[in-house]
């Protein structure tokens, strides 16, 4: 009996043990969709950044650049809000007479009550005149079994009459992409984004790749959130 009570006593104390597992903690991710940023003298680029919630947390966010100066210029714009996720547009501006070279910005996100979040940006300052681009989307959320087609926007500062090729990449293996150019190789280009009917809701990343003859490859991060049915 003694073994057998002993042996109650250890089950019961497992029991409370697993329902007394602390929730996770109250917190924001902050991520920069290119860990790299190609700016022309004179010119501006803009770049999509995204801070998601979890732990319950619902509250604002607010997004702050650190590393700018006189002639090279970073603002937050255009946010919005939709399921836990806001997501802006980063513009990155340098003056015509800014030196060239390489610089380091640091973009903190913050919220009340919770850790602030932190990304990095390398920007390369270019000659007035280079040809540059910079692909600019924001998180796509997609509900399971239904497609979602969402615009692929090119920012094509000093490179308007060059033509650019869209791929996916590091897509999962429960998510289908395809990119579909418009005739007009100079305007916006669509992407259709599928999550299978028996994927497993949460959130995802995949990656779009600009390729253009003569210029270096673009890389940009997506979020993808996939949600239940409804």
């Amino acid at each position: 009996m003694r073994r057998l009570a002993r042996a109650a006593v250890g089950f019961a104390l497992a029991g409370c043990g697993s329902s007394l597992e602390s929730p996770p903690a109250p917190a924001i991710a902050l991520d920069v969709a290119s860990s790299d940023l190609e700016v022309a003298q004179g010119t501006a680029q803009l770049i999509a950044v995204n801070v998601a919630r979890s732990g319950g947390f619902d509250g604002d966010v607010g997004l702050s650049v650190d590393g700018t100066g006189p002639g090279l210029r970073a603002v937050v714009a255009f946010p919005e809000t939709a399921d836990g996720i806001t997501d802006a547009m980063l513009a990155v501006a340098a003056d015509t007479n800014f030196p060239t070279g390489a610089y380091r910005l640091i973009m903190r996100a913050s919220g009340p009550g919770v850790p602030d979040a932190v990304d990095s940006l390398r920007v390369v300052v270019d000659p007035a005149g280079t040809p540059v681009y910079a692909l600019q989307m924001r998180p796509i959320v997609v509900t399971l079994g239904l497609p979602v087609t969402v615009f692929v926007n090119i920012d094509r500062s000093n490179a308007l009459n060059r033509e650019i090729d869209l791929g996916s990449e590091e897509v999962p293996a429960q998510i289908r992409v395809s990119i579909t150019p418009v005739a007009n190789y100079k305007a916006l280009a669509y992407m259709t984004v599928t999550a299978d009917s028996h994927a497993t809701p949460g959130r995802y990343q995949i990656l779009v790749r600009g390729v253009s003859a003569g210029l270096a490859d673009r890389l940009t991060r997506v979020p993808v959130t996939i949600r239940a049915a409804q």
